[in-house]
Parts: C-alpha cells; sequence; structure tokens
C-alpha cells in the first residue's frame, strides 16, 4: 500500500505545472492526510512554509517537489551512512 501512495503523489505533483499554487485542502489531499498533518508537517519542517496568500495558505508546486526531493535525498544519503557504519562494525 506504501509504494502506491508514494506512486500517487508524485503523479499527482508530474501533472501539475512548477508555478501552480495549491492551498492546504488539496495539499492534504495529495499527500493523503488531513490539514492539521500538513500544518503539522510545517512546524516540523518537514515541509516549506505556505506563502500567504488572500489569507490563505498556499504553496508552489515546483517548490514543493524541490523540498520533497532534497529531504528524500538527504534520508537516502543517512541510510546510507548508517549502513556503512553497521558494515563497518561487522
Amino acid at each position: 500500500m506504501g509504494e502506491e501512495v508514494k506512486c500517487g503523489i508524485v503523479r499527482d505533483f508530474a501533472e501539475l505545472p512548477d508555478r501552480t499554487l495549491i492551498d492546504e485542502p488539496t495539499l492534504a489531499g495529495i499527500l493523503g492526510c488531513s490539514e492539521r498533518t500538513v500544518q503539522n508537517m510545517v512546524a516540523r519542517f518537514d515541509l516549506p512554509p505556505p506563502l500567504d496568500v488572500a489569507g490563505r495558505k498556499r504553496w508552489f508546486v515546483g517548490r514543493l517537489v524541490l523540498w520533497l526531493t532534497s529531504r528524500a535525498e538527504r534520508e537516502e544519503q543517512t541510510a546510507e551512512r548508517k549502513a556503512e557504519r553497521m558494515g563497518a562494525r561487522s
């Protein structure tokens, strides 16, 4: 199921132009979570801060893609370093 969700997120983002602005309910729908979870993710720096447009929180799709890609790369590097350290201990 997790893989289906990841593919759905990538597909949903890939279908939108980079300069598309999406609001919090739309982002929550794409991520498959609640608006409160999106707010918590922003507070934890798991998502970039939104723009305030007419009193509503909005994100550029391109910025979200870059942010999430960067985080994924860092997570991958961290996992590789941990694996190397574990291999060195054996």
